[in-house]
């Protein structure tokens, strides 16, 4: 048993390593990254933070 957020584990659920008998909640939780340093300064930060929106973003989300 594991409890985690649909983004993080669509794929997972699809090849069918991981199932999700009770489907998911939404919750008022919400995600931050926070830097020292602006993202525009710091390439590896803009990528991560390009990458990890990317990867959270759900099927019906506008870009």
């Amino acid at each position: 048993m594991a409890i985690g957020p649909e983004p993080m584990v669509r794929d997972d659920i699809k090849q069918g390593l991981l199932a999700a008998p009770y489907g998911f909640r939404t919750t008022p939780v919400d995600y931050v990254i926070l830097s020292l340093e602006l993202p525009v300064r710091n390439k590896d930060m803009k990528v991560f933070i390009e990458w990890i929106s990317d990867k959270l973003k759900l099927p019906n989300d506008a870009a």
